[in-house]
């Protein structure tokens, strides 16, 4: 009869300190989610449509100008900080959630889900954001959620430029062109 040792390894101070940090960062970006959503941001306001479908469908309970509303005063990197900001609060609150002691184990599983989800959102979000840098787009911003894509852009676009985008959103997210929203600020406001 064969013996099978497992060994467990300890997680370590340093790395312990990084995970922490990273979660506060995600908090951060989730923060400024919820600050978009609750000021107005949306893709309905200057939508530039990306060729072959309507925007994605609101998530339930939430209005279609959730995100990428830009007005006078606020620019991508302040909409960026708010986000990052957020985030870091629904990390937050989600690890508070994970380590309290009367928390059931279901509640738990569905808050390290949760994290997890984030987490992956925001790695999607900068790789789409690094990538339109690289394409000559000098600031975007990217938010991920549920399988649908906005971009926020600074100027509106003509449709080679649109289609150029939901392009490299496709291939970071997998989605489909028609779950990609890009929007712009809309003249006047």
């Amino acid at each position: 009869m064969l013996t099978r040792t497992v060994t467990f390894r300890t997680v370590g101070r340093r790395e312990l300190v990084r995970f922490l940090i990273l979660l506060v960062v995600l908090g951060l970006l989730a923060l400024g989610a919820l600050y978009l959503r609750s000021h107005g941001y949306g893709p309905r306001l200057g939508a530039t449509q990306v060729p072959g479908g309507a925007p994605p469908p609101p998530e339930e309970g939430e209005s279609r100008e959730v995100m990428a509303q830009l007005v006078p005063g606020n620019s991508l990197a302040d909409a960026r900080m708010e986000r990052e900001r957020v985030r870091a609060q629904q990390i937050e609150l989600l690890e508070r959630m994970i380590s309290a002691h009367d928390t059931a184990p279901e509640m738990k599983a569905r808050a390290q889900e949760q994290m997890l989800a984030i987490i992956a959102a925001m790695g999607k979000e900068a790789e789409i954001e690094g990538i339109l840098r690289s394409k000559g787009y000098r600031d975007a911003l990217a938010y991920v959620r549920d399988g649908a894509v906005t971009v926020v852009v600074p100027d509106p676009l003509q449709g080679p430029d649109a289609t150029r985008i939901a392009d490299a959103v496709c291939r970071v997210t997998g989605c489909r062109p028609e779950q990609v929203a890009i929007v712009a600020p809309v003249a006047g406001r």
